[in-house]
């Protein structure tokens, strides 16, 4: 199971099917399902040469992926970028073929704009296998080859130069595809979250995790298939609207708890705000009282001089949003490489302020105020870690005058 932040309402679950070419079909079937922010996947449900065995496994009106491959479909290293012409990269793999009789689907080279990856396969093969599939559900994506899972690269726990997928080696650099070899190869496996998936899957996973979060992928360009989807979304958005549209009598007979309820927790939240002001305030003055007793041991000790020093603080302190407590002003602090038998040495013209911050917007754009002031030459943030359980984050800045 996958953890998964900034998942969009979409499908809630997907039925995703590897198909390979041969001599005879060979069907996979994976089944990926959202809960929440939780994602459960199995895979392979059914492995079969027969696509009733897949067709029902798969319900009526569900959300449906292809991956395509095998020997019905062919991939070429092309010396062209991602959006050139299709009729400029399919010269390339089969110069005297009619662009109308396949289906191309090009991918990017991390660092080589100048070329790409192009899988084709003949539409006729393809449309064929849309057919097969879409009396079941809703087809939302297909990949020609297996290239489609170069989106979850960066989740792999392990550091890999290649993967194997089926009779293909995939190169693998920077997190990205760079290239391929035909030669068969041994299998191999990643982790993911602790899980370890075979590389033959990861074109399924991929495909699957973006029909159910809605995040952008690589899909070949179907016409059919962008039908297919318009039309799923415009399932899942009626959903939607169904469920959550409430019977006025039962708004009607909810309305006076609803009320009472609202100003209850607005009662609470004023309460809970009070008493967070409160100790604000309290932190506020230890913290004023502890700045006037160091930016007095600072100006006897000759470290900064009285004015322009003073005139830093002020700027800060009159900066400084209600959300924001800082909790230590330290300037011209200490080098951290000191040695106790050598003499001490200070980072001169230095101001390192910590503290805590409750919303994020509000330290950005405090930040982004003091960066602008034409008395600072830089401002930067050295520490942030938000504290869940503290609805808080704790930051530290030093700021060069």
């Amino acid at each position: 199971m996958f953890k998964l932040e900034n998942i969009i309402e979409t499908s809630k679950k997907a039925y995703i099917v590897d198909i390979e070419v041969n001599a005879t079909e060979v069907y996979s079937l994976t089944v990926l399902t959202r809960k929440g922010k939780d994602i459960d996947f199995s895979f392979p449900v059914v492995e079969s040469s027969d696509i009733n065995d897949i067709l029902e496994k798969i319900p009526d009106e569900a959300t449906i992926g292809l991956i395509i491959s095998g020997k019905g479909v062919l991939y070429r290293l092309v010396r062209s970028g991602v959006d050139s012409p299709k009729e400029k990269l399919l010269s390339q793999i089969l110069p005297d073929a009619d662009v109308n009789d396949f289906h191309i689907q090009p991918y990017g080279i991390e660092g080589q704009e100048e070329a790409s990856i192009v899988s084709i396969a003949r539409k006729t093969v393809v449309d064929n296998l849309i057919a097969k599939f879409s009396g079941k559900g809703f087809i939302s994506g297909i990949s020609i080859g297996p290239f489609i899972f170069n989106s979850i690269i960066p989740l792999f726990e392990e550091h890999v130069q290649s993967i194997s997928y089926k009779y293909i080696k995939i190169d693998i650099a920077d997190d990205a595809i760079t290239g391929f070899q035909t030669n068969g190869t041994e299998e191999t496996t990643v982790h993911i979250n602790g899980q370890e998936i075979k590389a033959d899957l990861l074109p399924s996973l991929a495909l699957g995790f973006s029909l159910l979060m809605g995040s952008p992928c690589n899909y070949a360009e179907i016409p059919s298939i962008g039908q297919f989807a318009s039309e799923n979304r415009f399932r899942e958005k009626s959903i939607k609207i169904i469920r959550y549209a409430i019977p006025i009598t039962f708004l009607v007979l909810m309305a006076s708890y609803i009320l009472f309820d609202t100003y209850f927790g607005k009662v609470e939240n004023i309460k809970a705000d009070i008493a967070e002001n409160e100790q604000q305030l309290k932190q506020l003055e230890e913290l004023r009282e502890s700045y006037a007793s160091k930016n007095k041991f600072l100006e006897q000790s000759g470290l900064l001089g009285h004015t322009q020093t003073s005139k830093y603080l002020d700027l800060i302190a009159q900066k400084i949003p209600a959300t924001i407590v800082l909790s230590e002003i330290n300037v011209n602090p200490l080098q951290k490489s000191h040695s106790y038998n050598k003499e001490m040495t200070f980072k001169r013209n230095t101001i390192e302020i910590s503290g805590t911050s409750v919303e994020s917007y509000v330290f950005n754009t405090w930040i982004k105020e003091l960066k602008e002031s034409h008395l600072f030459k830089e401002v930067n943030i050295l520490q942030y870690e938000y504290k869940e359980k503290e609805g808080r984050a704790y930051f530290k800045i030093n700021i060069i005058t």
